[in-house]
């Protein structure tokens, strides 16, 4: 009778023990982020005082542990933030995966046509810590993807902060100064447009970047999307294949992500 006593006090305690766990576990699969869903307009400020406005869209079956995908503008999107929920790769994403799209994407928007002056590297690195910090983001599944001069903020964010992002896809930029070595853990997929005024100005420069890369030991290719100018490569680059690449990737670099200062 005593190890029968015995016995079920043991069941008992393991039973409490585990159940915080247990329930952590399941909360982390299938809870909802307690958290707005939709399309939402924000505003951010970083700890040294920089200012960034931002459009966000969250899927209403958003869970936790959802990927979190960041787009970066180009120059016709410069200080017009409410203009990001329309833009191509909103569109897309909608088209393709209607209301219930399987990551949260959001897009910051700059008040100046630049991704890599003053603060905007480091302030937008905070904003994306912060959005996938209130979402409960997938760590190892934050990615980077970027149109024209969002592309060049996609090859400094890199960068800066390596180790950090599971996927970067730069569309349509010219040549920019970056760390090969920084992409070694940062697997890349460039695309430009077949048109003369896109592949025409910046096929060469995208072409020696990803060569770069190669031979720095990282992952990367490039895709010339057939029948399109520059100025549509920033909505036709943006198929399932690419968003589903962007996604399903997984960062397994588990060390503490590392922040390094790139020459302007």
């Amino acid at each position: 009778m005593k190890r029968l006593t015995a016995l079920f006090t043991l069941v008992f305690l393991t039973a409490s023990l585990l159940a915080p766990f247990c329930a952590s576990a399941g909360a982390a699969g299938v809870s909802a982020p307690d958290a707005p869903t939709g399309d939402i307009r924000g505003w951010f400020t970083g700890s040294s005082g920089g200012y960034m406005d931002y459009y966000m869209y969250v899927p209403e079956n958003a869970v936790r542990g959802m990927p979190l995908v960041v787009f970066l503008h180009g120059d016709g999107l410069v200080g017009l933030p409410d203009d990001l929920m329309y833009c191509g790769t909103v569109t897309r994403a909608k088209e393709i995966y209607g209301e219930d799209m399987p990551f949260i994407l959001l897009l910051p928007s700059t008040s100046v046509p630049s991704w890599t002056d003053y603060n905007i590297p480091y302030t937008l690195r905070e904003l994306i810590d912060h959005v996938a910090g209130e979402y409960s983001c997938d760590a190892r599944r934050i990615s980077v993807t970027g149109h024209s001069r969002g592309a060049i903020g996609v090859w400094t964010i890199v960068s800066l902060n390596p180790n950090c992002f599971s996927a970067a896809a730069p569309v349509s930029c010219p040549s920019v100064g970056f760390r090969p070595e920084s992409f070694r853990h940062t697997p890349l997929w460039a695309l430009v447009g077949d048109g003369y005024n896109d592949y025409g100005v910046y096929g060469r420069d995208m072409e020696n970047h990803v060569f770069a890369l190669r031979q720095a030991g990282a992952s990367a290719k490039l895709t010339v999307i057939e029948n399109c100018s520059h100025g549509e490569a920033g909505t036709l680059a943006y198929t399932k294949e690419l968003f589903d690449w962007l996604t399903m990737l997984r960062r397994n670099k588990r060390s503490h992500p590392e922040r390094i200062d790139l020459p302007m």
